[in-house]
């Protein structure tokens, strides 16, 4: 069946997100208050729970490794302010 789709060869206007001041505004307020809740998780569960198991689920250090290592947002973020 022929149709008029051009893939990856066109770049159209709708392709095109702007990403405006209450946009980086918004992402980063949303970085800020992510990063928060976690000073005040680990901070609430003191170091002892760091490594403590959680029922076949990661420990916090696993998680706060995980996390530590996605920067592509933030960079993008950082880009535009």
């Amino acid at each position: 069946m022929p149709d008029q789709w051009h893939g990856r060869t066109v770049t159209l206007g709708t392709d095109l997100a702007p990403f405006t001041g209450p946009d980086l505004d918004e992402a980063r307020s949303r970085l800020g208050r992510l990063g928060r809740c976690y000073l005040l998780r680990y901070a609430a569960a003191g170091p002892g729970a760091w490594d403590a198991a959680r029922d076949g689920a990661w420990t916090l250090r696993e998680i706060a490794a995980h996390v530590a290592d996605v920067s592509y947002y933030a960079e993008q973020v950082g880009e535009f302010g």
